[in-house]
């Protein structure tokens, strides 16, 4: 969502919604907030990096999801349920920051609060604050002091570092390519376009001025983009009734790109499952073929035993004292017994040494089979293309993992889904890596779950210094665990449970893998499953 587009929809709002009151707060996701006017328009803001938007959507929208009953949306609901919208307006020339500003009376006294939304891509973020810009509450905490900007509840709220980029005055200022896309806080699309057409700029500035916004989908050379003002050398595509028009369908195409790319790397894992499995069975005969070096052994010492007895027929008539048996050993054309004496001994110390390497390799590819089995059930659960990019750098090692040194900027994505069962909080792994993560970081005490035989996810009970979970906490945990396996479709699914303390992770294991003892089991219906999803969320 670029800086025209953003400033096009703050027009919007402005235009539609000045003196409306806030009916209601719905959050259906973490990162997804609809915002009920009274005049029944909803405001849509998404902090997903992709779909990333705010929208004005018009009467009737609608919401996709029950509100989940995140603190955040608890908080605005709080405070802004019945509040006035005064104005919407953008930080600054070029700067994707917006920052809504409301108003409530309460026992006579006036008192305003502001939305500011920061739309950065991944980095987007929702911030409540008072009048005197002091954050009361955000989305995406950020607790570490060691960063640039911590984002604390109680603290004062501070813009993110400008980009520092210069504002064009005239077409000219794009005649350098290169330099202009480093030090223009144009889209890279308009700068392009204004390089080869410069006399276009000075009515695009007016039009924006002005607000004669008029959206439209554009093909340029190889290139696709949105414009909220007509250009008159690109093609035209598409006309949209507002700047929000726009946005919501180009969220729908946004998700559907993620999908797409979601289904495409299942279709690949499925691929790398199936040559993983051809290993598997390739090293397995091989295995099987090196199985007789023991008698290929017994039988060179056989043979270094009897060098002096001759040859009869092409063999040698061998006696094995130890058994009290004999045997005639077969001896090659043109070869002597002490050559085939020592070409046995060589083939059987290399089957030996094959035996251990087939091993580990037959165990490392279950290994990497278990792991993509899960990841590839896990892709279920992903929310965006974050998460999807995310799991195919880490998963299938593409070239977009960052370089040796650098930091990995796929890093704080949690894929950690955290419940509420009667007071307890329930962490559910998402993804092998989660899985490690919510097990390893759970108290010896704490109750620990997982489908039994079946890939799925890690889930753990905080029962550190509670009292003990009662029976029927247990179960409803242990039907989290089936619903989040790959067994959930089943009519019935056993779920193992046992404390963290009795949970191993053995050194140099997959990603994931653990073993456990001490475990109890439960048989989980699937009435019992179908309850998992309206559980709510911490």
């Amino acid at each position: 969502m670029d800086y025209f587009l953003l400033r096009a929809v703050v027009d919007e709002i402005n235009a539609h919604t000045a003196g409306c009151r806030v009916r209601d707060i719905v959050m259906p996701e973490w990162h997804q907030l609809f915002m009920v006017l009274s005049n029944q328009r909803v405001l849509a803001f998404s902090a997903l990096a992709s779909p990333n938007y705010l929208a004005l959507a018009p009467q009737g929208h609608p919401i996709t999801g029950v509100d989940r009953d995140y603190p955040f949306g608890r908080i605005l609901r709080h405070s802004l349920k019945g509040a006035y919208l005064l104005k919407a307006a953008l930080f600054g020339v070029g700067e994707r920051l917006v920052r809504l500003t409301f108003g409530t009376v309460n026992e006579g006294r006036k008192q305003k609060f502001h939305l500011v939304f920061e739309v950065m891509g991944r980095h987007s973020n929702l911030f409540f604050l008072s009048e005197a810009k002091e954050i009361l509450a955000v989305l995406k905490e950020n607790s570490d002091l060691s960063t640039a900007r911590p984002l604390l509840n109680g603290s004062s709220y501070s813009p993110p570092p400008s980009s520092n980029r210069a504002w064009p005055e005239h077409g000219t200022d794009f005649s350098d390519l290169p330099q202009a896309k480093k030090s223009i806080a144009f889209p890279p699309y308009l700068i392009e376009y204004f390089h080869r057409f410069p006399d276009e700029f000075p009515p695009f500035m007016q039009a924006i001025e002005a607000k004669h916004y008029q959206c439209v989908r554009h093909e340029f050379g190889t290139r696709e983009f949105y414009s909220v003002v007509p250009l008159t050398h690109a093609a035209i595509q598409e006309y949209f009734t507002s700047p929000s028009a726009l946005l919501l369908q180009e969220k729908q195409r946004e998700r559907s790109g993620w999908m797409v790319q979601r289904d495409k790397l299942v279709r690949r894992i499925d691929e790398l499952i199936a040559r993983e499995r051809e290993r598997i069975v390739e090293f397995t005969a091989e295995k099987e073929k090196r199985q007789n070096y023991h008698d290929l052994l017994k039988q060179a010492e056989l043979l270094k035993a009897h060098l002096y007895v001759p040859i009869v027929e092409n063999s040698v008539h061998c006696v094995d004292y130890a058994t009290n048996t004999t045997m005639d050993i077969p001896i090659p054309p043109d070869t002597t017994p002490t050559e085939y004496m020592n070409a046995l001994f060589i083939r059987a110390r290399k089957d030996r040494t094959a035996l251990f390497h087939l091993a580990a390799q037959i165990a490392k590819r279950e290994e990497r089979l278990a792991t993509l089995e899960q990841e590839q059930y896990h892709l279920r659960w992903a929310q965006g293309m974050e998460e999807v990019v995310a799991t195919r750098e880490w998963l299938l090692g593409q070239k977009t993992l960052p370089k040796k040194g650098k930091r990995n900027q796929n890093k704080g994505i949690s894929r950690i889904k955290r419940l509420e069962v009667e007071g307890y909080e329930v962490a559910v792994g998402l993804s092998s890596r989660a899985n490690d993560e919510v097990t390893l970081s759970a108290r010896p005490d704490d109750w620990w779950f997982h489908a039994k035989d079946i890939p799925g996810s890690h889930v753990v009970i905080r029962a550190h210094n509670r009292a003990e979970p009662p029976e029927n906490v247990l179960f409803t945990v242990a039907a989290i665990a089936a619903y989040y396996s790959r067994a959930s479709d089943a009519t019935k699914v056993e779920v193992d449970a046992t404390r963290r303390k009795y949970v191993r992770k053995v050194a140099g294991a997959a990603t994931g893998l653990v073993y456990y003892t001490h475990q109890r089991n439960f048989i989980i219906s699937a009435e019992a499953m179908q309850n998992v999803p309206s559980l709510t969320l911490c």
